[in-house]
């Protein structure tokens, strides 16, 4: 299941499925805020991004379930440099040891480090020294035939200050496009994503279930946090969003509009629905106010029946087998009726086989299912009404109209404040034709 989740990962994500609005301020913020990214980042700036000898979109393309759920992965890739450290040597442990390594703080070089010795014996040197260097190797894939070959390449400079400029200026943006791993990345080149608290706080009120999302850690020193890769929604009760289709799966599972906020506790709370299993039966799901009235919803019923077997039809055995008596209530008797009646076709091996086949009468198939009411606790609450307010105020929250996101509270739907610039110049015919050219050929471009 888990090939499964991160094949089905990688191609919704290489569909471009976060493309739209947000990505747009992304885009348009970081272009503005961050003067290298485009250059670092851009499309088709450079054909060797960092090493790689191919461009970062290209880069990303063969590896997209690593950069959106490894940290590790994501910082070598941008090359961040680790810091140097000076750490105690002994596989067990000594406290005073441990401690008089941690608190060297000249480590341009080795030497206050290795100076340090063991608390037992002043003739042993307690700690190692490593030095500040650019992330191991990363992982890229080049193009070849049909499939793609692995290949592991040094990265050559440290961009990190690109991404840390990103998190800082286009935080709201980031947060909701670069899931999970994202803020973890952020967190690394030391900027906190908005919401940080409230992710927090609702974390700790699942803390066993939330830390089994994820493997390893995100601590100076040991950055080696990495997400189990999920369709939407992520089995995460505060982030579903921690999933291929990032902040479009939280609207989806916690659509604040759709839901009551309670008068005290700061709960939320959505009433029991009918949800149709296909969008078609919509309409009929949505009229159903009960579960009982859900349940009845279905499709039409299957009524019993002798039919011929053989295709194409031999008029005989059609004939024979619509002329068995099944009105009896023994269905097993007028089974065995129906599969009684031999062909009349000409048999050279034996007994005839049966001519028709038996349909046993059965209900028709449900159109819906009954959801049960929704709560949400006070710190979901708490967390969904902040990313929702940050992500509409997401760089300009005039600049477009988003798409899958609520409003800013339960009970609140999401208003759009972008306004339609009006062209005051009157167009000949010529140039209205030319400006719709234009325009249909920015369409289609921006959804190859």
């Amino acid at each position: 299941m888990k090939a499964v989740a991160l094949a089905m990962l990688s191609a919704v994500a290489n569909a471009g499925h976060l493309a739209g609005p947000m990505d747009e301020r992304l885009q348009a913020c970081a272009t503005e805020k961050c003067p290298d990214y485009a250059a670092t980042f851009g499309n088709d700036v450079t054909s060797n991004y960092n090493g790689m000898d191919q461009t970062f979109p290209q880069l990303i393309g063969g590896q997209v379930v690593a950069w959106v759920t490894d940290l590790t992965f994501v910082l070598n890739t941008i090359g961040y440099v680790s810091p140097a450290t000076c750490t105690e040597t002994a596989t067990t442990s000594v406290d005073a040891d441990a401690a008089a390594c941690a608190a060297v703080t000249a480590l341009d070089d080795e030497t206050a480090c290795e100076a340090v010795m063991t608390a037992a014996d002043d003739q042993v040197a307690a700690c190692a020294y490593a030095p500040a260097a650019l992330g191991d190797a990363a992982c890229t894939y080049t193009e070849a035939g049909d499939g793609y070959t692995e290949v592991t390449k040094a990265v050559t400079n440290d961009v990190s200050h690109v991404m840390a400029c990103v998190c800082s200026e286009c935080g709201a943006t980031l947060e909701a496009i670069f899931q999970p791993i994202g803020r973890d990345v952020c967190t690394a080149l030391g900027v906190e994503l908005p919401c940080a608290d409230e992710l927090a706080a609702c974390e700790a009120t699942d803390a066993t279930a939330e830390a089994a999302l994820y493997t390893g850690e995100n601590v100076v020193g040991t950055r080696t946090k990495a997400y189990v890769a999920h369709m939407p929604p992520s089995p995460s009760k505060c982030s579903p969003g921690h999933s291929a289709f990032a902040y479009q799966a939280d609207n989806t599972v916690y659509p604040l509009a759709e839901f009551t906020a309670a008068e005290t506790g700061g709960t939320c709370s959505k009433a029991g629905f009918c949800r149709a299993l296909v969008d078609t039966d919509e309409a009929a799901c949505a009229a159903a106010t009960t579960e009982a009235d859900c349940g009845d919803v279905a499709g039409p019923a299957t009524e019993e029946a002798c039919v011929e077997t053989a295709e194409p039809t031999v008029a005989d055995d059609a004939a024979a087998c619509a002329a068995v008596d099944i009105s009896g209530a023994d269905a097993a008797a007028d089974e065995t009726s129906c599969e009684a009646v031999g062909t009349t076709a000409t048999e050279e091996c034996g007994a005839d086989p049966s001519a028709c086949t038996y349909v046993a009468a059965a209900e028709g198939a449900p159109k819906c299912e009954w959801v049960d009411t929704v709560t949400m606790d006070a710190e979901t609450v708490a967390l969904q009404t902040c990313l929702a307010t940050s992500r509409i105020a997401a760089y300009e929250a005039d600049y477009n109209c988003l798409e899958h996101v609520s409003g800013p509270a339960c009970g609140e739907a999401y208003q759009c404040t972008y306004v339609e610039p009006v062209d005051e110049e009157p167009k000949t015919s010529d140039s209205a034709v030319a400006t719709a050219a234009v325009s249909t050929l920015a369409f289609v471009v921006a959804n190859l």
